[in-house]
């Protein structure tokens, strides 16, 4: 979640929420712009949704991060570690219309 880096090593007030009609429900009355952070996978969704008309694509994201790739095991008893796996996460950043 990108919330808390946001706020930690930015100073920047930032929300993770689910659903779009939790958007309704914070008040940003006291921000003067307000964006949606959001990955490639997720675009279409916030774009299709109740607030689409309300998003201005402003930019765009990339972050780098290292993950742990799970490989199924064949037999039981048999010990694999995992391996470590580049990841690149894209994303969009969204104004949104007051």
């Amino acid at each position: 979640m990108i919330s808390g880096p946001m706020n930690f090593l930015y100073a920047k007030n930032a929300v993770y929420f689910f659903n779009i009609q939790d958007l309704s429900k914070l008040d940003t009355s006291k921000f003067s712009n307000v964006y949606l952070i959001s990955p490639d996978t997720q675009v279409s969704f916030y774009l299709h949704s109740t607030i689409g008309k309300r998003l201005t694509q402003i930019d765009s994201y990339n972050l780098q991060t290292t993950r742990l790739d799970i490989k199924d095991v064949t037999k039981i008893g048999d010990v694999i570690l995992p391996d470590q796996k580049n990841v690149t996460v894209t994303g969009k950043i969204f104004k949104l219309a007051k």
